[in-house]
Protein backbone atom coordinates (compact mmCIF):
# COMPACT_ATOMS: atom_id res chain seq x y z
CA UNK A 1 0.00 0.00 0.00
CA UNK A 2 3.16 2.35 1.23
CA UNK A 3 4.44 1.99 -2.96
CA UNK A 4 0.96 2.10 -4.45
CA UNK A 5 0.72 5.90 -2.45
CA UNK A 6 4.28 6.47 -3.43
CA UNK A 7 3.29 5.75 -7.14
CA UNK A 8 0.17 7.75 -6.86
CA UNK A 9 1.48 10.52 -5.36
CA UNK A 10 4.07 10.93 -8.74
CA UNK A 11 1.21 10.60 -11.05
CA UNK A 12 -0.47 13.68 -8.45
CA UNK A 13 2.43 15.58 -8.91
CA UNK A 14 2.73 15.23 -12.93
CA UNK A 15 -1.03 16.63 -12.90
CA UNK A 16 0.34 19.76 -10.56
CA UNK A 17 3.26 19.90 -13.22
CA UNK A 18 0.67 19.94 -15.80
CA UNK A 19 -1.47 22.77 -14.31
CA UNK A 20 1.28 24.83 -13.49
CA UNK A 21 2.97 24.38 -16.97
CA UNK A 22 6.15 23.49 -14.82
CA UNK A 23 8.64 22.26 -17.43
CA UNK A 24 11.21 21.99 -14.42
CA UNK A 25 9.66 19.95 -12.27
CA UNK A 26 8.29 17.58 -15.07
CA UNK A 27 11.74 16.79 -15.92
CA UNK A 28 12.36 16.13 -12.28
CA UNK A 29 9.87 13.28 -11.97
CA UNK A 30 11.05 11.42 -14.89
CA UNK A 31 13.92 9.12 -15.34
CA UNK A 32 16.57 9.14 -18.21
CA UNK A 33 15.96 7.93 -20.75
CA UNK A 34 12.62 9.24 -20.91
CA UNK A 35 9.98 7.42 -23.63
CA UNK A 36 6.59 10.39 -24.30
CA UNK A 37 4.69 9.30 -26.96
CA UNK A 38 6.72 7.06 -28.58
CA UNK A 39 9.62 9.59 -28.68
CA UNK A 40 13.06 8.66 -26.60
CA UNK A 41 14.71 11.65 -24.46
CA UNK A 42 18.05 11.60 -23.37
CA UNK A 43 19.80 14.13 -21.69
CA UNK A 44 17.44 16.92 -18.93
CA UNK A 45 17.73 20.24 -21.59
CA UNK A 46 15.92 17.69 -24.69
CA UNK A 47 12.78 16.57 -22.03
CA UNK A 48 12.84 20.36 -20.41
CA UNK A 49 12.55 21.93 -24.49
CA UNK A 50 9.71 19.56 -25.33
CA UNK A 51 7.78 20.18 -22.47
CA UNK A 52 8.23 24.01 -22.53
CA UNK A 53 7.72 23.89 -26.72
CA UNK A 54 4.39 21.58 -25.37
CA UNK A 55 3.06 23.73 -22.29
CA UNK A 56 3.48 27.04 -24.55
CA UNK A 57 0.71 25.44 -26.98
CA UNK A 58 -1.69 24.77 -24.53
CA UNK A 59 -3.40 28.14 -24.03
CA UNK A 60 -6.65 27.09 -21.59
CA UNK A 61 -5.97 23.32 -21.96
CA UNK A 62 -6.64 21.50 -18.64
CA UNK A 63 -5.70 17.75 -17.95
CA UNK A 64 -8.81 15.83 -16.30
CA UNK A 65 -8.64 12.21 -14.93
CA UNK A 66 -11.80 10.95 -15.32
CA UNK A 67 -10.95 7.33 -14.17
CA UNK A 68 -7.94 5.29 -12.72
CA UNK A 69 -8.12 1.75 -15.16
CA UNK A 70 -5.62 0.17 -12.79
CA UNK A 71 -2.27 0.48 -10.84
CA UNK A 72 -0.17 -3.04 -11.64
CA UNK A 73 3.33 -3.64 -9.89
CA UNK A 74 5.25 -5.84 -12.65
CA UNK A 75 8.15 -6.03 -10.33
CA UNK A 76 8.17 -4.44 -6.63
CA UNK A 77 10.67 -1.37 -8.83
CA UNK A 78 8.22 -1.02 -12.15
CA UNK A 79 4.59 -0.01 -12.37
CA UNK A 80 1.94 0.86 -14.52
CA UNK A 81 -0.62 3.59 -14.26
CA UNK A 82 -3.46 3.19 -16.30
CA UNK A 83 -5.84 5.98 -16.92
CA UNK A 84 -8.83 7.60 -19.02
CA UNK A 85 -8.70 11.31 -19.14
CA UNK A 86 -9.32 14.54 -21.12
CA UNK A 87 -7.98 17.37 -22.53
CA UNK A 88 -10.74 20.01 -21.94
CA UNK A 89 -10.54 24.15 -22.71
CA UNK A 90 -8.78 23.42 -25.71
CA UNK A 91 -7.54 26.15 -28.09
CA UNK A 92 -9.92 26.82 -31.02
CA UNK A 93 -8.95 25.31 -34.17
CA UNK A 94 -7.64 27.06 -37.36
CA UNK A 95 -10.87 28.35 -38.21
CA UNK A 96 -11.38 29.88 -34.77
CA UNK A 97 -14.09 27.36 -33.46
CA UNK A 98 -14.51 25.61 -30.34
CA UNK A 99 -13.14 22.29 -30.02
CA UNK A 100 -14.47 19.64 -27.94
CA UNK A 101 -12.87 17.79 -25.19
CA UNK A 102 -10.33 14.95 -26.27
CA UNK A 103 -10.32 11.41 -24.30
CA UNK A 104 -7.19 8.96 -24.47
CA UNK A 105 -6.16 5.73 -22.42
CA UNK A 106 -2.90 6.49 -20.51
CA UNK A 107 -0.18 4.04 -19.43
CA UNK A 108 2.52 5.62 -17.75
CA UNK A 109 5.68 3.48 -16.01
CA UNK A 110 7.02 4.22 -13.12
CA UNK A 111 10.86 2.94 -12.02
CA UNK A 112 11.85 3.06 -8.75
CA UNK A 113 15.53 4.43 -8.28
CA UNK A 114 17.93 5.06 -5.23
CA UNK A 115 14.37 4.98 -3.61
CA UNK A 116 12.23 7.49 -5.64
CA UNK A 117 9.89 6.58 -7.90
CA UNK A 118 10.19 8.28 -11.78
CA UNK A 119 8.71 8.45 -15.16
CA UNK A 120 10.26 5.95 -17.64
CA UNK A 121 7.35 6.04 -20.15
CA UNK A 122 3.82 7.43 -21.12
CA UNK A 123 1.95 5.80 -24.05
CA UNK A 124 -1.59 7.86 -24.93
CA UNK A 125 -4.29 6.00 -27.14
CA UNK A 126 -7.16 8.02 -28.60
CA UNK A 127 -10.61 7.28 -27.68
CA UNK A 128 -12.81 7.45 -30.64
CA UNK A 129 -15.22 5.24 -29.92
CA UNK A 130 -17.41 5.52 -26.73
CA UNK A 131 -17.13 1.90 -25.73
CA UNK A 132 -16.85 1.12 -21.74
CA UNK A 133 -13.81 -0.74 -20.52
CA UNK A 134 -16.39 -3.75 -19.51
CA UNK A 135 -17.82 -4.06 -23.06
CA UNK A 136 -14.27 -5.31 -24.12
CA UNK A 137 -13.79 -8.95 -23.87
CA UNK A 138 -10.54 -9.89 -23.02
Amino acid sequence: EAEEQAVREVAQAVLVAYENRDSEAMVDMCDEPFMNLGIVFRGRDSMRATFEAFFAGLGDTRLNILEEIGLEFVTPEVAILQTRFEFADRPPDADGNHQPPEQYYDANVYVKKDGRWLRKAAFLRPITAALPIESVSR
